[in-house]
């Protein structure tokens, strides 16, 4: 029996002691770990301009945002032109510019007697005062008369007072009038005829009768829409150095 206890009592101081060396080991290795931590280095902070996966990024604005927004969404194809809206239609349509009225002077001479729808001249041959409807160009008998504008041969006739005269109608309700012409008429100036500015008319005469007593000259007047009007208006004539009235 008491041997009994005493090997018991053996077995028990072995396992106190190796109870005693493991708790030894335990708090040595625990100290230890302890104490390096407390001696290791502190980490050092990284530069703001270090690249860092924790760095904070930084907010972009709202109107970048915007226009990485714009520039990722789909853009809508461009919407084509028919040809004529971007000026390459081949057949585009140009607006002949009309030419501008080419005028020329009746006949060459002088002006001797002007034009007066309200003043009265005096009328050598009638011995009286009288409104004059055109004007009286001095020209030598024979002396070719043109055409003034283009136009179409209103008419071709025979007046008891004026002698021969042409007419020519021209836009715009105009019509001129060239009166006191011999009687040799170019065949081509007839009623309906076209006829160009400067094209021969007619030729200075002495056949009107109201007018016979003065020198040889073409009586010339221009109407719009049936009235009178001044030709000096539209072409001009300067008057006879050589006349009484001038001298």
């Amino acid at each position: 029996m008491n041997d009994r206890f005493k090997f018991s009592s053996k077995k028990m101081s072995a396992v106190l002691s190796i109870s005693l060396a493991v708790i030894l080991a335990v708090t040595v290795t625990v100290l230890t770990v302890a104490l390096a931590l407390q001696s290791a280095p502190e980490p050092t902070p990284l530069p703001d301009d270090t690249p860092s996966d924790q760095q904070t990024p930084t907010p972009i604005p709202d109107d970048e945002n915007n226009a990485n927004n714009k520039e990722d969404e789909p853009k809508d194809p461009p919407i084509e032109k028919p040809d004529d809206e971007n000026g390459k239609n081949d057949q585009e349509t140009v607006v002949p510019v009309p030419d501008k009225p080419v005028w020329t002077t009746p006949v060459e001479g002088y002006l001797f007697k002007g034009h007066s729808d309200e003043e009265l001249v005096y009328s050598l041959t009638l011995g009286d005062y009288r409104t004059h409807s055109g004007i009286d160009v001095s020209a030598e008998a024979g002396s070719e008369v043109k055409c003034c504008l283009d136009g179409t041969v209103e008419g071709v006739f025979y007046d008891p007072m004026m002698g021969y005269c042409v007419s020519v109608a021209h836009e715009g309700g105009m019509v001129s009038c060239y009166k006191n012409l011999g009687e040799n008429i170019p065949e081509s100036v007839k009623e309906g005829a076209k006829i160009k500015s400067g094209e021969v008319i007619g030729y200075v005469g002495e056949s009107a009768m109201v007018e016979f007593s003065d020198e040889a000259h073409l009586h010339f007047e221009i109407l719009v829409n049936d009235v009178a009007m001044d030709p000096l208006d539209y072409i001009s004539y300067a008057e006879n150095p050589d006349a009484p009235e001038n001298e």
